[in-house]
């Protein structure tokens, strides 16, 4: 089943997130979350976006 679509609110605030699937690793080594996060910031700065947080959190562990 489809995801519905999101309601976007101009100047609101989005939870962006990567999960992998059962709980496998996302990013397999530094250099891929490194080039994770230089592609994000490309995106924020071509869509005109800000990103106020970044957490990474390895799987398994529940805060």
């Amino acid at each position: 089943m489809a995801c519905p679509l999101r309601i976007e609110y101009k100047g609101g605030c989005y939870h962006v997130m990567n999960r992998g699937n059962q709980r496998a690793r996302v990013f397999h080594s530094k250099k891929h979350y490194t080039l994770f996060l230089d592609k994000l910031a490309h995106f924020c700065e071509q869509f005109v976006s800000k990103r106020s947080a970044t957490c990474r959190r390895r799987p398994g562990i529940s805060t």
